[in-house]
């Protein structure tokens, strides 16, 4: 993980933690895009409704947080890339505040590390990312979503028989959308898609250039809603797909990634 993803993370956790002992006592809201609950009776609402509740971002504020890990297999349109690596697993950190009006701030870090050693060099790529996004949740009928958007800042490194094929440092925005629906009982199916379009500079082994690239991440699975010490928590588990379209190769080939994930998020 970069200093600079390090520092923010720590920073707006402490953030959170400190807000969510202000408005514990006040919290009047208790929707979730990961639980079937709604509005409580003080706010007179009879609907499940993630706008039926008044007030401004932080008016009856919950925190929630979730932990994602993901095993993936790296692919790629580059001939040069060495077919016999392994996947590996990586972690999507999210700690978010959500008001009663459904508005919201979150932070999401993505960390992978999958360079390896084939044969006796380097080969694989290297990944981290930090969101800072605004969300608002929402009601489609059976369905329950989430709007995001906002900034992302990456950095990627890809390796090739041990020379550095990709040495990016940038930042961009990025967008998003998260869907969940009841299925039987408790368990319930999710979905998410996450686009960014990021600019920055390459600095590979021959060269030092501006380049821009986007990465498509998606999600598709079960969710299984639950009590956890009192709080509302799901599990989660499925497949997940990435494409990176652009960097490898002086820009000339795509990278991507395939396999699943495992998570646990709780709701204060």
């Amino acid at each position: 993980m970069s200093r600079f993803a390090s520092v923010a993370v720590t920073a707006v956790a402490s953030f959170l933690l400190a807000t969510s002992v202000a408005y514990a006592e006040n919290s009047e809201y208790t929707n979730s895009l990961w639980s079937n609950a709604s509005c409580t009776d003080d706010c007179g609402c009879e609907v499940d409704n993630c706008d039926c509740c008044s007030g401004g971002w932080f008016s009856g504020a919950s925190i929630y947080g979730e932990l994602q890990l993901v095993h993936l297999e790296q692919h790629s349109t580059d001939a040069a890339v060495n077919p016999d690596i392994d996947g590996e697993t990586g972690y999507r950190a999210i700690v978010g505040i959500e008001g009663a009006s459904g508005l919201g701030f979150r932070i999401t870090h993505f960390d992978y590390d999958g360079v390896q050693l084939v044969s006796g060099v380097s080969n694989g790529l290297d990944m981290t990312a930090s969101d800072f996004e605004i969300t608002d949740c929402f009601q489609l009928c059976s369905w329950r979503g989430t709007l995001s958007g906002g900034y992302r800042y990456v950095e990627l490194d890809s390796w090739e028989f041990g020379s550095t094929d990709v040495d990016f440092d940038g930042h961009g925005l990025t967008v998003g959308i998260e869907m969940e629906r009841d299925l039987i009982g408790r368990l319930g199916l999710f979905a998410s898609w996450q686009y960014s379009i990021l600019f920055g500079d390459d600095r590979d082994a021959s060269s030092d250039y501006d380049t821009t690239f986007d990465w498509t991440e998606l999600q598709l699975g079960l969710q299984y809603d639950m009590c956890l010490f009192g709080r509302d928590a799901f599990l989660r588990a499925g497949a997940e797909a990435q494409m990176i379209s652009g960097p490898l190769d002086d820009d000339a080939d795509d990278a991507g990634m395939l396999g699943g994930f495992l998570s646990l998020g709780v709701r204060y």
